[in-house]
């Protein structure tokens, strides 16, 4: 599928066995949601676009999952599974990529490995990588007011320690690596 304009929105589309799941160049405001894409080559390409949004998606890939070239000031991605299937990146950044901001909350590997990225000396970008968790504290009665809610990351330190409310929940927490 290719894609160009302004103020794009892909929204609860299956794309299987397409050499590109999505490309285009020269955009602005790309929003893709609620889709499964499975490419030969790269699931998500961009040139020169402004502002892309990639939200609930399942994405599995021969080679890249997003593969940016062009100088594309954002990127914000929520709630993804990915997988590339020779081992490579997930995320590959091209030479002409300055100044960049890559935002990846809730984004991980199949196998729950580490996602990879790579770029060029030649790019600069930041990179913003984390996780949320909501919680729902309850027993047999109901929920659980007060309870305290601690969680630790894989490396064993603590990323927050609150207590429930009277609906047993606890206000979005996040963490950032």
């Amino acid at each position: 599928m290719i894609w160009s304009g302004s103020n794009n929105l892909i929204d609860n589309c299956t794309i299987i066995n397409s050499a590109v799941g999505i490309g285009g160049a020269d955009s602005t405001n790309l929003t893709v949601r609620s889709s499964k894409i499975t490419a030969a080559y790269e699931d998500v390409y961009v040139g020169s676009s402004g502002n892309v949004v990639l939200e609930d998606l399942d994405l599995q890939s021969n080679t890249y999952i997003l593969w940016m070239l062009g100088a594309s000031p954002s990127v914000s991605f929520t709630n993804g599974k990915v997988n590339v299937t020779n081992g490579g990146p997930e995320f590959v950044l091209g030479s002409g990529v300055s100044g960049a901001i890559y935002n990846f909350t809730n984004v991980t590997r199949r196998d729950n490995a580490s996602v990879r990225f790579t770029w060029p000396t030649s790019a600069s970008a930041t990179v913003n990588y984390g996780w949320y968790l909501d919680v729902n504290v309850s027993d047999s009665t109901g929920a659980l007011d007060s309870a305290n809610v601690s969680a630790w990351d894989v490396n064993g330190s603590l990323q927050f320690s609150t207590l429930s409310n009277s609906s047993g929940r606890v206000g979005r927490s996040c963490s950032n690596t």
